[in-house]
């Protein structure tokens, strides 16, 4: 199992929030993720090195099963809007 938190934005820029998945070994899918935004802004999470972005709400969690990982996970904030605070991931 990977975690990692609590990840912090500072701007619109994507922050890596795990830069390393291969810890995980060599099998990249039917992976189990759980992300979890205890902050008050709602961003976006790629597993998938930034090629494609899904939208978490503010003091919520999501739980993705069957997850195809790529080399990073990465977070942003919504475009000019607060920054993420306060959010944690597991993968396992």
């Amino acid at each position: 199992m990977l975690t990692a938190g609590p990840i912090t934005t500072t701007d619109d820029s994507a922050v890596t929030a795990l830069a390393d998945t291969s810890a995980l070994g060599p099998r990249r899918d039917g992976r189990h993720i759980e992300v979890i935004n205890r902050g008050t802004a709602p961003g976006f999470y790629s597993f998938d090195d930034g090629a494609n972005w899904a939208f978490i709400p503010p003091e919520t969690g999501v739980v993705k099963d069957g997850v195809t990982l790529g080399s990073t996970v990465r977070l942003k904030r919504v475009a000019g809007g607060s920054d993420l605070s306060d959010v944690y991931l597991s993968i396992w």
